[in-house]
């Protein structure tokens, strides 16, 4: 049991070793091109439901942005937009690929802390913290993917974008993107902090207490 806690215990420390890139160094690397798929009616439908919802989107953003850009930022956004919407599907495909490694790690430490509390309390060991511990990060855990979820749909938002006939709308969208890139690479650091600071600690104490225990039981079993 307590080579178990161990590889558990350096599960959870290999989580610091995933990383989420601020967007705004994201927006630097290279395009990628791809072949864009033929629309079927289904597609076709499902994209007019989705315009309408991507302009709902932008007018709350418009009113929400908080400085409106002037006459001389208007023009350069217009000639600057086209060319940065072409990296954004890049910018997509890197968070699309480290994220789906991160919700793998994710959904595999909280199976096995799930795990080792069932070994646990085979043992007779008290979980409860432990217990309580798991469901505060299966908490945290489900923000990110909400955060993700906004960040991914303001990602969309920018690419299809008239940014040229309405720059105002793309900063407003862009802006929007940014804070949530930002939500989400603070979810990602909190989740990382609460298993080191407080999950690992908690293993720690457990599987400290085990061996103790373990020796009282060898030394009572060679006397």
């Amino acid at each position: 049991m307590n080579k178990y806690l161990k590889r558990l215990t350096l599960s959870v420390a290999a989580l610091g070793l995933l990383a989420i890139a601020p967007m705004a160094s994201a927006e630097t690397n290279n395009t990628t091109t791809t072949t864009k798929k033929p629309e079927t009616s289904s597609s076709v439908a499902e994209s007019a439901i989705e315009m309408k919802n991507r302009e709902a989107r932008l007018e709350k953003e418009k009113i929400e942005l908080k400085v409106k850009p002037e006459t001389k930022e208007v023009e350069s956004i217009k000639s600057k937009c086209k060319p940065a919407q072409l990296k954004i599907k890049d910018v997509g495909d890197k968070t699309e690929l480290n994220v789906k490694e991160r919700s793998k790690a994710y959904t595999e430490v909280v199976t096995k802390l799930t795990e080792t509390v069932s070994k646990l309390k085979a043992k007779g060991v008290v979980t409860t913290t432990l217990e309580q511990e798991i469901a505060l990060l299966n908490t945290k855990i489900a923000l990110f993917n909400t955060d993700l979820a906004t960040y991914k749909t303001a990602l969309s938002d920018l690419k299809l974008h008239d940014c040229v006939t309405d720059p105002t709308g793309f900063k407003a969208v862009l802006e929007s993107a940014r804070t949530a890139n930002t939500k989400l690479i603070a979810d990602a650091a909190d989740i990382k902090a609460y298993i080191k600071n407080t999950i690992k600690p908690t293993l720690l104490q457990i599987r400290t207490a085990l061996e103790a225990q373990e020796k009282v039981t060898t030394n009572k079993e060679s006397n």
